[in-house]
């Protein structure tokens, strides 16, 4: 299986995900004919090599006729002056003067941007991945501005520039026929942005709105400035199957997308890291791992909390044996949950008084493809769990709840359900 890792360290642009493939190794002649089908006016398409803090990466730029009027929107679908502070803006450059008013701009509704797109020689799935990427950042805006979708300017996030970037990126995965993308936490930066609306925090609301629907892990930083646009979270949100840190995988490319801006204390750059899955018998996810040495809780104190973390969501909770300072027994207590329940368990375990501290790791885990079956017994129906690798089933056993219930109300072992209900599966 072909796998893009996205290492988001310095946030990312649109133009920063399509230049990290690039440097990758898509053809830009390819690239460019490609992006030459979409009628969108005079643009030239600039592809250089950069250094960014000591990294040779590469740049992209869609350089934008002075006639186009669509130059004048970023890819937040604000219209604002061009001295604003967006390191990995296509405007961050001088354009010559233009009206800012929003009356000074052809709009684009949803249909005519699906049209222009579909009129294009890009591939079937390079085309449906980019309807299907403007449709998510339509409807985050019209939610931010409270209408409906066919109420939002479209011509917001209709700018050539955005457009250009969300096709080239699917064009680009397509290239490189990645099947699975995984990224990185998002670095989003900090401090504020100015637009139409005003001075806003950073994240801007509609890269915050987009990783929260993803249920995608921010972190501040590194750079007092935005380092994470809409229009980059709209395209890895859409791509990516699960975030945390690189999954196991035979290297074979890696790219450097860099951004406007040469940052002072570190790379202003993404990181893309193409491979192949060491195994393609097993989907993945990330998980959050919370620990905490325990040496001064009675029993009934960790047990009735593991009770309430396994009640409130946690896919696993366990305890092991340790020996603290001075030789002290202790427990470790490790709670296994998804990203998006992290800070409640954390929260329960600081309220249950069991430690001053808690470690957090995420981890990256392979899951087995599975299936449930139902199986007639003559204790009734009980579901039997299924595992499969490399398509044959290696893991079968009955639901342990099901089992126990069958065994009460037919007052008979738990063992002779369970045994009954594999007997009746090899059937």
């Amino acid at each position: 299986m072909n796998i893009a890792y996205f290492d988001c360290f310095a946030g990312a642009g649109g133009d920063m995900i399509v230049a990290a493939m690039l440097d990758a190794g898509v053809d830009r002649n390819d690239l460019i004919r490609q992006l030459n089908s979409l009628p969108i006016g005079p643009v030239q398409f600039h592809v250089e090599s950069v250094m960014r803090k000591g990294i040779s990466a590469t740049g992209f730029e869609p350089r934008i006729s002075p006639a186009s009027p669509a130059s004048d929107w970023d890819e937040h679908g604000h219209s604002h002056p061009h001295d604003h502070d967006h390191p990995h803006s296509h405007h961050t450059h001088e354009h010559p003067a233009h009206s800012h008013t929003p009356s000074s701009h052809s709009h684009r509704s949803l249909s005519d941007i699906r049209a222009l797109i579909h009129s294009s020689a890009i591939s079937p799935a390079a085309k449906d991945n980019a309807v299907a990427i403007f449709n998510n950042l339509g409807r985050v805006e019209a939610a931010i501005h409270n209408k409906s979708i066919d109420e939002i300017h479209f011509h917001e996030v209709g700018a050539v520039d955005s457009i250009v970037d969300i096709v080239a990126a699917c064009v680009c995965l397509d290239a490189l026929k990645i099947e699975k993308v995984v990224c990185s936490p998002l670095a989003v930066g900090t401090g504020t942005i100015r637009c139409a609306h005003g001075i806003l925090p950073v994240p801007a609301p509609a890269t915050a709105e987009l990783l929260r629907q993803a249920k995608a892990p921010m972190l501040s930083g590194p750079g007092d400035f935005e380092l994470l646009t809409p229009t980059a979270a709209a395209i890895l949100t859409h791509f990516a199957s699960a975030y945390g840190p690189m999954p196991a995988m035979t290297v074979s490319k890696i790219g450097y997308g860099a951004g406007s801006r040469d940052a002072s204390d570190f790379p202003n750059v993404l990181r893309v890291v193409i491979g192949q899955m060491t195994t393609t018998s097993a989907d993945g996810d990330s998980v959050i791992l919370l620990e905490c040495n325990i040496d001064d809780a009675p029993a009934e104190q960790v047990g009735h909390a593991m009770e309430g973390l396994l009640k409130s969501g946690a896919l696993d909770v366990f305890t092991s044996p340790i020996q603290m300072k001075h030789n002290r027994p202790a427990i470790l207590l490790s709670v296994l949950c998804e990203p998006s329940k992290a800070a409640e368990l954390e929260g329960m375990i600081f309220r249950q008084g069991l430690t001053l501290g808690i470690r957090k790791q995420t981890l990256q885990r392979s899951i087995l493809p599975r299936e449930f079956k139902t199986i007639d017994t003559a204790y009734g129906p009980i579901r039997l769990k299924i595992g499969n690798y490399q398509g044959h089933k290696v893991f079968l056993k009955p639901e342990y709840a099901d089992c126990v219930a069958a065994a009460e109300k037919h007052q008979v072992s738990w063992a002779q359900v369970w045994q009954e209900t594999l007997r009746k599966s090899q059937g």
